[in-house]
């Protein structure tokens, strides 16, 4: 979960040797890495994971657009759940990705967040999906409710997995812009 989280976050990320397929020691020079690992089931689940979310991250013009704690970036906080951590990214086009992280062991169902934009949500990844070693368990998120939370007008319900990171999007309604070289 926490490898998906930190992918989203704003600021440049480096992927550095060990970290791609979860390697237990230390890199140092001169000492070859571990790669027996593998030929361990969970260590190529997690090398797709990290995949995955690097791809998704080159495609998706929310998480790299605008890489600074700007008015493009709104974290999310509930008092009622203090193991949920999230944030929500925008694109300049009013894309959104919510970024949604349990990092308890218990599921966390529903987890209602305000928003501000009525429509669908559509879960794009969950680091809980079977290919990454997960239960996988879908968070059941799909339209906005015409209900205020969080001082927003609208809520959506989420169902968060334990130790889990979910991305959900909501388009702006126009074509995504694409990276500038």
């Amino acid at each position: 979960a926490a490898s998906a989280c930190y992918r989203a976050l704003p600021v440049a990320k480096l992927y550095f040797l060990v970290n791609e397929f979860a390697q237990f020691t230390t890199w140092y020079p001169g000492r070859e890495l571990a790669w027996v690992r593998l030929d361990y089931e969970m260590h190529r689940k997690f090398l797709a994971m990290v995949r995955r979310t690097s791809d998704f991250y080159r495609k998706t013009a929310a998480i790299w657009e605008e890489d600074a704690f700007t008015e493009r970036f709104e974290p999310i906080v509930s008092a009622e759940h203090p193991g949920v951590k999230g944030f929500i990214r925008r694109d300049e086009l009013g894309s959104q990705i919510i970024v949604l992280c349990n990092f308890t062991n218990e599921p966390v169902s529903p987890f209602v967040l305000g928003v501000e934009k009525r429509g669908k949500y559509a879960e794009l990844f969950s680091s809980d999906e079977a290919q990454y070693g997960g239960q996988g368990r879908s968070c059941n998120v799909n339209f906005a409710k015409l209900r205020p939370a969080g001082g927003k007008p609208y809520c959506i319900e989420a169902d968060l997995p334990p130790c889990s990171t979910v991305y959900l999007y909501k388009s702006a309604g126009a074509p995504a812009s694409r990276r500038k070289s």
